[in-house]
């Protein structure tokens, strides 16, 4: 008699780590050399030269005239505060620069969903690289902040140019003199050490500016940029209440404000200027639900993945079992189209938990959005996740070597003669060769997943 034994393959191909880069793009022309300084004396408190968990290098791209520099890329905030300790402006008599070669350097290297912080006193004379840097930040969903500290500019050359670079990579402009540039740290952490779930960065405007954003039962904080020509910020509180906010930047031409404590409800902020000036809106929440992916159907979160894999079918555990909301709608928002697909909403059988299924189209980003209401206060709840990224295999991962974890972790019993399923999850790079190892029949290979007999098989292994 025969004992069947069912091995499940969860890959996660390319996923290394959900890591990213803290990478600045550096202007080392001579004029710079004040705000070279300014930097080399702040950053050390953003980075506070302690490793954080999710940044998984520390790059800088320096840029001079006629073009870009080597790249410096470090493990440590310590060794790569060392680097730039080393850095000194010179050359580059001319201007603009040549800023957005340097950002799309700076993009290509970057990991995914980086933080790349640009310091430069002129303006881009390379405006025909707008292109490539807007699908960069498509492809990677990096963020691209300009700290601009002058005017070098020519001709037909002007600031609009990193306006669109701000829009299109979930950015912004803030302006500053080579004085006031220490007041753009404090800013720069509240970037990297938040997670900030929406950034939408408007139009250039000028005058006057009206936007609203929604403040939810789950909502943390919510951060305000606007720079131009003389911006002033106000913010309208539902019911007009009071509202408490911190002015983390206040100069004559950037104003950041960052709302504390805010109650539910609908807000406007109400942006006035007097020149071309762009309003950034971050906000910062965390849904009440949890997504699972997996090529097969998981029996719980432990056998999904937080990336989906691309071209098949995925599974999608859905954990509602710590919240008080009732889960009403669920629905999926690919990042190419503005409309929004629903998706059926099955019952797995566990209570607080739900299942459904979508295709995941190679190459294409999505969010799902949620809609219910809370049980106890009985208040509607709404919200998106952040930009999911299906798992990607090619060049730019690291190589690692593979893990294996068994996900049923007590000895497994089985009556002689009938079947039972063990998981286990597999990372690594390059895509791993697997074998279930057994006593009495030696390696056997599997691909994604395969059905094989074991004799007279009762023993966890």
């Amino acid at each position: 008699m025969f004992y069947q034994c069912t091995l499940i393959y969860l890959s996660i191909l390319g996923l290394v780590h959900c890591d990213r880069s803290f990478t600045l793009v550096l202007d080392t022309t001579w004029s710079m050399q004040d705000e070279i300084d300014v930097i080399k004396a702040n950053l050390p408190s953003v980075l506070n030269t302690e490793e954080k968990t999710d940044i998984g290098n520390y790059i800088i791209v320096p840029f001079n005239d006629p073009g870009v520099g080597d790249p410096i890329i470090k493990a440590t905030p310590r060794d790569i505060l060392s680097s730039l300790n080393g850095l000194t402006a010179a050359g580059g008599t001319e201007c603009p620069e040549n800023s957005l070669t340097g950002i799309e350097k700076a993009l290509q290297i970057s990991k995914d969903r980086s933080n790349i912080f640009v310091f430069t006193d002129a303006f881009s004379k390379d405006a025909h690289k707008i292109g490539a840097v807007e699908n960069l930040c498509r492809s990677t969903k990096s963020k691209v902040v300009i700290l601009l500290s002058g005017f070098c500019s020519s001709p037909n050359v002007d600031v609009q140019v990193y306006f669109d670079v701000a829009k299109a990579c979930s950015g912004a402009v803030l302006r500053f003199d080579a004085f006031s540039l220490r007041q753009a740290f404090p800013y720069m952490k509240e970037v990297i050490n938040v997670k900030w779930t929406d950034v939408t960065t408007s139009e250039t405007f000028i005058e006057y500016k009206q936007m609203s954003f929604t403040v939810g039962a789950f909502t943390k904080t919510a951060m305000i940029v606007a720079s131009g020509e003389n911006p002033k910020v106000e913010i309208s509180a539902p019911d007009n209440s009071s509202i408490s906010v911190e002015k983390i930047v206040d100069l004559r031409n950037t104003q950041v404000v960052q709302l504390k404590e805010a109650k539910a409800g609908d807000y406007t902020v109400i942006t006035r200027s007097r020149g071309p000036t762009s309003v950034t809106l971050y906000k910062s929440y965390k849904l009440p639900v949890e997504f699972g992916f997996s090529p097969r159907m998981p029996r719980s979160m432990n056998e999904t993945s937080e990336k989906p894999m691309p071209g098949r079918k995925n599974y999608i555990l859905i954990d509602n079992a710590h919240s008080n909301m009732k889960l009403e709608k669920l629905e999926i928002q690919y990042s190419n189209d503005s409309r929004r697909e629903t998706l059926d909403i099955k019952d797995t059988g566990t209570e607080g938990f739900y299942w459904t299924e979508v295709l995941v189209v190679t190459d294409t980003t999505f969010r799902i959005w949620i809609q219910g209401h809370d049980t106890t206060s009985y208040q509607e709840i709404k919200g998106c996740t952040e930009i999911i990224i299906p798992q990607q295999t090619g060049m730019g991962f690291r190589r690692t070597s593979p893990k294996c974890q068994i996900l049923d972790q007590n000895p497994l019993t089985v009556e002689f003669g009938k079947s039972a399923t063990i998981a286990c999850k597999v990372t690594g790079y390059p895509t791993p060769s697997i074998s279930w190892n057994d006593d009495n029949m030696g390696m056997k290979p599997i691909a994604w997943y395969s059905t094989r007999k074991i004799n007279n098989c009762s023993h966890f292994g």
